[in-house]
């Protein structure tokens, strides 16, 4: 073998395995299930989590240190979006989750 074929395969296969690595990180997964009364629905990514809370959505932010805040406890992190989830659930006390007030969006921007 020449040896710029040997460079093209080895940057090929590492090319493919950091496609692989980052696939299965952003695949998207669904569970739901039922906490204290309350329908949890978790979707989307580990990065860019979906939260609902009976058919509302929960706003969660995914934090560089690989925790998860949610819009009702902010104060305290939570090891995955479920985790979040049920603390906000929690924090709830039964009232109905407030929609997200039209073209919010984290941070200040629209």
């Amino acid at each position: 073998m020449r040896r710029r074929s040997v460079v093209k395969a080895a940057v090929g296969g590492g090319v493919l395995l950091s496609a692989a690595t980052l696939t299965a990180a952003d695949a998207a997964a669904e569970y739901t299930e039922h906490y204290q009364g309350r329908r949890i629905t978790v979707a989307g990514t580990e990065r860019q989590p979906l939260v609902r809370v009976d058919g509302r959505p929960l706003h969660v932010m995914r934090l560089s240190a690989g925790k998860y805040l949610s819009a009702l406890c902010h104060y305290e992190f939570a090891p995955t979006p479920l985790a979040a989830a049920r603390r906000a659930v929690e924090e709830l006390r039964g009232a109905q989750l407030l929609p997200q007030a039209p073209g919010h969006v984290h941070g200040g921007e629209a």
